[in-house]
């Protein structure tokens, strides 16, 4: 599971979670993988898991999340060269309406600000910071409160905090940008990339009432596939989280499959295709940590404490 590509370094609160993973980190990862691992597309292994073709053992997917413009212009020569594929999962408003991310447009205020602390209302809470990982902990904090309301109200919360922190109308590093229809018309014209919904707004969607949810995994789709010309078939949900009742709508929806994030290997048998699981690599990790990672031993590892 990726985010974002970055051919630079950060400073202060940007990417402070490498989210944007270095590009040449990430290219070190997809060589290791290309030679020691079968890498398929996740239409392939969803296929496997509603009764086709099995997979071959040491398989693994790749998938990134969200739509940066950075993974047509990074990753995807990358990709290209390696001949590899993958799963880009989009979040419809992003693209159509040009709208920086909401944790991003948190991300760049908590930058920039010049304010030294935070209340917000109906938010629990109260932050403060003088040095930088002070406020990295303080936006941290703030976004994983912001992720457990509805969406109405993330956004009531949202204004509020750009207010208060004198961010109204900062403009994004190009690092947040999103792809352009054009861009993902034509990845999705190829036959390297799939496209994937990430719903509209990216609400986290566990914390939305039934209609909404639903209403954002049924309108992504729509929107994808007027963005791509084809209807996508994969879905991937906001922040990782899933779970039965929002893998229930995804089917009814008509997706083949969908993802999580929740960091665990999928077992050879009794995966749901509606809930595949999903890991992270980390920028610094050495061959030998992507080998543990993938084979499971990292996560028996931190399990056992």
């Amino acid at each position: 599971m990726y985010h974002g590509v970055s051919d630079r370094a950060w400073e202060g609160v940007l990417n402070c979670e490498r989210n944007h993973i270095r590009l040449d980190a990430l290219s070190k990862q997809l060589r290791w993988l290309k030679e020691n691992r079968r890498v398929l597309s996740l239409s392939r292994y969803a296929a496997s898991l509603r009764g086709g073709e099995p997979v071959p053992e040491r398989s693994v997917v790749l998938t990134f999340d969200d739509g940066y413009e950075n993974n047509y212009s990074l990753a995807y020569p990358l990709l290209k060269e390696l001949a590899l594929p993958a799963t880009f999962f989009v979040a419809t408003n992003f693209i159509e309406r040009r709208e920086t991310l909401w944790v991003d447009r948190l991300e760049v205020a908590f930058h920039q600000t010049r304010r030294s602390s935070l209340e917000l209302s109906g938010v629990e809470g109260r932050w403060s910071w003088n040095k930088v990982p002070e406020r990295v902990a303080a936006y941290l904090s703030v976004k994983s409160a912001l992720k457990k309301i509805d969406g109405k109200s993330r956004d009531a919360a949202m204004a509020e905090a750009l207010e208060r922190l004198d961010a109204e109308g900062l403009e994004a590093p190009p690092l947040f940008s999103p792809m352009t229809p054009a861009q993902l018309r034509e990845l999705a014209d190829g036959d390297l990339v799939e496209i994937g919904a990430h719903s509209c707004r990216h609400d986290v969607l566990t914390y939305l009432d039934d209609s909404l949810a639903e209403r954002e995994i049924i309108e992504s789709r729509a929107k994808v596939a007027l963005l791509c010309g084809k209807q996508p078939d994969l879905f991937s949900y906001p922040n990782g989280e899933g779970g039965p009742r929002l893998a229930a709508m995804v089917e009814r929806a008509g997706y083949a499959a969908a993802v999580e994030g929740s960091l665990r290997l999928n077992p050879p048998d009794g995966v749901s295709p509606y809930r595949i699981e999903r890991l992270a690599l980390h920028e610094d990790d050495t061959p030998a940590l992507v080998a543990a990672t993938v084979g499971g031993l990292r996560q028996y590892l931190m399990r056992r404490g």
